[in-house]
């Protein structure tokens, strides 16, 4: 069996067998097998389709390529891919020397979060490698009780509550009440600066355990957060990543660039790790960035709080930016500066998906919800008087 490291691709990972593609004058050219079996399937006009890993020199010549006999496990190229081309599957690029260690019909597994092949590999040595990888998360708790069913307006919209915790106690509280999901900000009581990546590992997983599954939000930037301890706990949990973002919305950018700087570190050290989601938390005190065509999954926002109340400026500001966040499907999750019937209203008529609250409050912001539908609540968004809402 030989491992191969390559450029990480298309994520996921699969299995198939080799089918060598090289060309001539530029044309793709299937092996004698591929072409025996194409002829084959036309001639009896059955699909007999076949898992099959695509092996070339150069990334442009499988793009493009449709197998209507088999179905496409992976692609794994000699050259490097500069833009990701995501097929459906998953993709390793930049294996040097790849086409004289691998022949036609050579069973192949191909991950492309690590960016790494493994070729003829046995059944144990798959199994291993699974296993490996996986590094099998913990059991998610089933939470059947009524506290935990999400909460859904009376027109049918679902919004979710999540708690802002700052400890562990906090979080334990949160999950037991019934919270959708918990939020913590990065410079919190659990991550301490100078602390070690492994003493930072230690806390996330400690939260990810008593989460039971439910989603983490971790908002902050790396300078109060060990980058490395977010991917290596992120094999175990569902964690989003919610980079405090600058008046601009630029600074997204390096951070990606660092996330996958400390990928490839990991890769190299043969250190397990998982993808975060990442997310834009916004500071209205700071600004509102432009955030159109920035791969976020999520934007947390946090609004200017005056005596418990949105400040009237506000909310044209998060009217904006949940209508814009619409079109591209990214959802909106507001911290509420009061969780009382009226901040509820107002943040479900603002076009929130979601409202971060205090542990304590997670009961009966489910109640305030239930009892209110989204027509409603946008009609009277406006309608108080400017003194009501400061």
């Amino acid at each position: 069996m030989h491992r191969l490291r390559g450029r990480r691709g298309a994520p996921g990972m699969d299995l198939g067998a080799a089918m060598i593609l090289r060309s001539s004058n530029g044309i793709p050219m299937l092996p004698a097998r591929a072409a025996e079996a194409a002829a084959r399937n036309i001639r009896n006009s059955i699909l007999d389709q076949t898992d099959v890993v695509i092996v070339t020199k150069d990334p442009e010549l499988a793009r493009g390529i449709v197998l209507p006999w088999a179905r496409v496990a992976g692609v794994i190229t000699e050259q490097p891919q500069a833009n990701v081309e995501n097929r459906g599957c998953p993709s390793v690029s930049g294996i040097a020397n790849l086409l004289e260690i691998v022949a036609d019909d050579t069973l192949i597994l191909v991950d492309g979060d690590r960016g790494i092949v493994l070729v003829d590999p046995d059944a144990a040595a798959v199994a291993g490698y699974q296993a490996e990888r996986e590094r099998i998360a913990p059991r998610k708790r089933i939470f059947v009780d009524f506290a935990h069913q999400p909460a859904h307006t009376t027109d049918g919209r679902q919004i979710h509550v999540i708690a802002q915790v700052n400890n562990l106690q906090e979080a334990e509280q949160a999950v037991e009440l019934g919270a959708d999901g918990l939020l913590l900000r990065a410079d919190c009581g659990l991550f301490m600066r100078g602390a070690s990546d492994d003493e930072h590992l230690k806390s996330l997983i400690s939260v990810v355990d008593l989460a039971g599954g439910k989603p983490i939000t971790v908002a902050g930037n790396f300078e109060a957060l060990s980058v490395r301890a977010l991917l290596r706990a992120s094999i175990r949990g569902d964690i989003t990543f919610a980079l405090s973002m600058d008046d601009r919305g630029d600074n997204i950018e390096p951070v990606l660039a660092y996330l996958d700087e400390t990928k490839d570190e990991l890769i190299d050290l043969e250190i397990e790790f998982a993808e975060p989601r990442i997310a834009a938390s916004v500071d209205l005190a700071v600004g509102v960035p432009d955030l159109e065509g920035l791969p976020i999954s999520r934007i947390v926002v946090r609004p200017v709080m005056l005596e418990g109340r949105f400040c009237s400026k506000d909310l044209q500001a998060i009217d904006r930016l949940t209508a814009g966040a619409a079109r591209t499907l990214v959802p909106v999750e507001l911290v509420l500066p009061n969780s009382d019937a009226e901040c509820v209203g107002i943040a479900i008529g603002l076009g929130a998906a979601g409202v971060v609250v205090g542990p304590e409050d997670i009961a009966h912001v489910k109640e305030h919800i239930r009892e209110v539908d989204t027509a409603t609540c946008r009609s009277h968004l406006y309608a108080p008087p400017q003194e009501d809402i400061k």
